[in-house]
């Protein structure tokens, strides 16, 4: 499923994928077949770890747009070569392209090592290398984590705050999508059915965003999104069912 991350998250395009642990192909598909009018309103394509691919690179690249990927997975190879140089070089390499800064709506102290002109077997551009470490007041909670991309215009803080913002795609849009139609379980024995049914409770979902931020004002104060889809989503499908069988006893 993808998303357009902003004030309101906004569902694009959904693609279907076979089984467990094919989730490139399908991003691949998905990406391929979105309209080029979409990519001329977007910014970047931001996925985890799993996206670090010269291919995923070079299709967005294509499609002239910046991938950006946020990573925990030390493991990578361009990741551990330069984060040993990081390590290595540290006093030098942080004079000009390090932060440090607070995140008090967070709670914690962040750091930021920003490294350009990386260049990749196999990707068409150079990269932008980003290594953040994390310490949380509460808790005494350390945690690093490392941004991707092919993008130059990135400060240190907007790179942070991009890697971060890729959860209200994941909270707003898969969770309340899972929670109100439990995605997880088989709804029709058609996959293309239960494609074209997902897409339009994700389109619904997206609607209710903007109603829900338009009319905010006019909501009860504590008055969540999640609350707010609940009532509206069964308000929706009660209306169309009552429509339907209306329909149906008509003809």
């Amino acid at each position: 499923v993808a998303a357009i991350n902003g004030k309101t998250p906004f569902f694009v395009g959904l693609e279907s994928q076979k089984k467990r642990g094919k989730e490139l192909v399908a991003a691949d598909r998905l990406i391929e077949r979105l309209p080029d009018k979409i990519y001329e309103h977007l910014d970047l394509i931001v996925g985890d770890g799993l996206y670090f691919s010269s291919k995923v690179f070079n299709q967005a690249n294509r499609k002239g747009i910046d991938l950006f990927v946020k990573s925990k997975e030390v493991s990578l190879n361009i990741i551990e070569d330069i984060d040993f140089c990081y390590k290595v070089d540290k006093e030098i390499l942080t004079k000009k392209n390090y932060v440090e800064g607070y995140d008090l709506k967070r709670g914690c102290k962040y750091s930021i090592f920003k490294m350009e002109g990386y260049v990749q077997k196999g990707v068409d551009k150079p990269l932008t290398y980003y290594r953040v470490e994390e310490h949380y007041f509460k808790n005494a909670r350390d945690e690093i984590f490392y941004c991707l991309t092919t993008a130059t215009h990135l400060t240190p803080k907007q790179a942070r705050e991009i890697a971060k913002s890729r959860w209200q795609i994941e909270n707003n849009v898969f969770r309340n999508g899972s929670q109100q139609v439990k995605t997880k379980h088989k709804l029709f024995n058609s996959a293309s059915t239960t494609k074209n049914y997902l897409s339009l409770i994700y389109l619904l979902m997206s609607i209710l965003w903007l109603q829900y931020v338009t009319n905010s004002e006019n909501l009860p104060p504590k008055c969540t999104f999640e609350n707010y889809l609940r009532s509206q989503f069964t308000k929706f499908i009660t209306n169309f069912y009552v429509n339907l069988i209306f329909e149906m006893n008509s003809s």
